[in-house]
């Protein structure tokens, strides 16, 4: 598995626990509703995969 497959799944799975949107995610972590639409079909810098990757772990689903 590809390290872009391997953060998409990642993102996937926390979407689905965090109940939200993935272009949210995307607005949320790096200002960009489109960041998952990017990561699928261009290329993204490393930086900007671990400032999501960086939003997912301080904001664990379900944390209030």
């Amino acid at each position: 598995m590809s390290i872009r497959q391997t953060v998409l799944d990642e993102i996937a799975a926390w979407c689905r626990k965090a109940g939200i949107a993935e272009s949210t995610l995307g607005s949320r972590a790096v200002n960009d509703p489109n960041f998952v639409s990017r990561l699928r079909h261009e290329n993204v810098t490393i930086a900007r995969i671990e400032r999501v990757r960086q939003y997912m772990y301080d904001h664990p689903p379900g944390a209030a």
